[in-house]
């Protein structure tokens, strides 16, 4: 009995160590071309910033894109029911974008949120999402 309640406990505490906060917002920069030779320079190394919302208890919950460079953007991303880790993706037609001086299509945005406190975005640029860009992956801090 006291093994089952000592197992019980460490896997509790293992859980909490490892616990994502409910809410928090993440600043990444796309640091990385996965696929594409088309990819537009403008956005190598900018700042994006996303928030999320979830209720773990329910799995439910949405993200946002809040910001790209110095463009303030409000994309909702959906939850994809993922069972490892927790995944969000835009649901829009591409959309043409201004940053500086260039225009940007962006095809589709993915946000991944991992359970050790990790998290990574994705970016599907151009007409067709040609160009995958990719974050380093950043901490989670919850809203302060």
């Amino acid at each position: 009995m006291k093994r089952w309640l000592s197992a019980g406990f460490i896997f509790l505490f293992i859980n909490s160590v490892y616990a994502l906060p409910a809410e928090g917002k993440i600043q990444f920069t796309l640091a990385k071309i996965l696929k594409g030779d088309s990819c537009p320079q403008i956005l190598k190394n900018i700042p994006v910033i996303v928030d999320y919302h979830y209720n773990f208890e329910r799995n439910m919950g949405q993200a946002h894109l809040r910001r790209i460079k110095s463009l303030d953007w409000s994309e909702t991303l959906y939850p994809l029911g993922l069972s490892n880790y927790y995944a969000f993706m835009s649901d829009m037609k591409p959309k043409l974008i201004q940053l500086d001086d260039n225009e940007v299509t962006v095809y589709r945005i993915i946000f991944h949120l991992y359970k050790n406190n990790q998290a990574k975005l994705f970016m599907m640029i151009g007409e067709q999402g040609n160009c995958i860009m990719e974050s380093a992956p950043e901490p989670v801090e919850g809203f302060a």
